[in-house]
Order: structure tokens, then C-alpha cells, then sequence
């Protein structure tokens, strides 16, 4: 096979009282665009799309997340060649109500590759000794704008809920990197960062070179 079979990333964030929950889909495809010509090697290039953003409705039982995650699974499921399994991550925020919710996922048997993460205030990822992902948030949301600016993430503007996820991304400034000093909603930014933090995570090419990666981040917001 010459390119690799489309790859799906979930990004499941959890909201809280006065938070709502959302659910980010990306599909990873890769298309061939010839040959390298010193080893012969097939070039393959990623391309990372957002399908589908969702946003539940305040106050959701927890507990309909699994079926809403069957559902999602048996979309992909249609995608896909027949007798192939789906490639499925999913990345579910285990911060707040996260630990019932991620151990009631796991007791469902989703069929994806299921890992728990941790937003923090520090520098670097890392992980928990029971394997929780931590992540800082400015991480996850540098991470994300880095994708959006070098145009490596693709987000339809017809999709359903873009205008809502575009408002979140315009509301992105200095004090989105601390969400006890935020008022505005980011939901559905969160679970398209987690998703994205991911499956970058799993295919490093994804990112720019470093060298040919000045973000036009500024702290008053971001521009498309």
C-alpha cells in the first residue's frame, strides 16, 4: 500500500457546572506526491482536517458521552474499508469530573486507543505514573495556533459550529493560557487543541520546522 489508511484524533473536553462539553474529529489522510530522488522512497504528505466540532449542551449527563463516542465510532467505521479496523484516538480531558467519565469510557469499550489528559501550569509534558498525559495548557494552545498558522490544520468554514469555534479562537489572548483568569468560553477550542496536541504527538511531521515556524501569535488574539 502506498499511503497509509486515514487516521482519526478525538479531543473530548469536559465542562463543568457553568461549562459546556465539547467533541473535536480530525481525520489525518496522507496523499503520495512522487518519489524522493535519492533512496526512491514514496513522499507522503499528511493532511490534518477538522470534520466535526460539537458542542453538548450545558449540563449533559457524563454519562451519554459513550454512546455519542459510539455513534461517532460507527461514522468512522462507515468510512473505512471493509474489513479494516478504524485507526481511532481518542484524547479525553481528565481534569475536574474527567476521572468517573474516562473510567465509565474505558468500562464501554469504545474500541479507540483511549488516553486520559491533564491540562497544568507548568513547562513541559510529561505523564502520570498511572499514565495520565499532562500537558500545559499554553502548550496545547501554542500547539494548536502553530498548526492553524502554517496552515497544517484545515478547518472548513461550513462546517457546522465553526462560527462559535472561530469566535473561541478570536477570543484566544494572554489570559487563556490561565483559566482562573479567563471569562470567555473555550470548550470547543480545548477539544480541538487536545486533539490536535495528540495526534501531532504521533506524527511529529505534522509540525513546521522549526526554523520556518514564526507563529503571528499576538497577545491581543489571533487572526486567520
Amino acid at each position: 500500500m502506498i499511503a497509509p489508511l486515514t487516521s482519526w484524533s478525538l479531543g473530548l473536553d469536559l465542562g463543568q457546572r457553568s461549562d459546556r462539553s465539547a467533541l473535536a474529529t480530525l481525520s489525518l489522510d496522507w496523499s503520495v506526491q512522487g518519489r524522493n530522488p535519492v533512496d526512491w522512497s514514496w513522499i507522503r504528505v499528511p493532511r490534518l482536517v477538522l470534520r466535526d466540532i460539537e458542542r453538548f449542551p450545558l449540563g449533559a449527563p457524563y454519562l451519554s458521552f459513550s454512546e455519542a463516542l459510539a455513534q461517532r465510532y460507527r461514522h468512522i467505521a462507515a468510512l473505512t474499508p471493509a474489513l479494516t479496523q478504524p485507526q481511532i484516538h481518542l484524547t479525553v480531558d481528565a481534569g475536574g469530573p474527567g476521572a468517573p467519565v474516562i473510567e465509565h469510557l474505558r468500562r464501554a469499550r469504545l474500541r479507540m486507543d483511549l488516553k486520559a489528559i491533564l491540562l497544568t501550569g507548568g513547562r513541559e509534558p510529561g505523564a502520570t505514573a498511572a499514565g495520565t498525559l499532562t500537558v500545559p495548557r499554553r502548550v496545547l494552545l501554542s500547539n494548536l495556533i502553530l498548526l492553524l498558522d502554517h496552515g497544517r490544520l484545515h478547518a472548513p468554514h461550513d462546517l457546522p459550529g465553526w462560527p462559535l469555534l472561530y469566535e473561541e479562537l478570536l477570543a484566544l489572548n494572554a489570559a487563556t493560557w490561565h483559566p482562573d483568569k479567563s471569562t470567555a468560553h473555550d470548550d470547543m477550542v480545548i477539544a480541538l487543541a487536545i486533539a490536535a496536541w495528540r495526534i501531532t504527538r504521533l506524527h511529529p511531521e505534522l509540525l513546521p520546522e522549526p526554523a520556518n515556524a514564526p507563529a503571528r501569535w499576538a497577545p491581543t488574539g489571533y487572526l486567520f
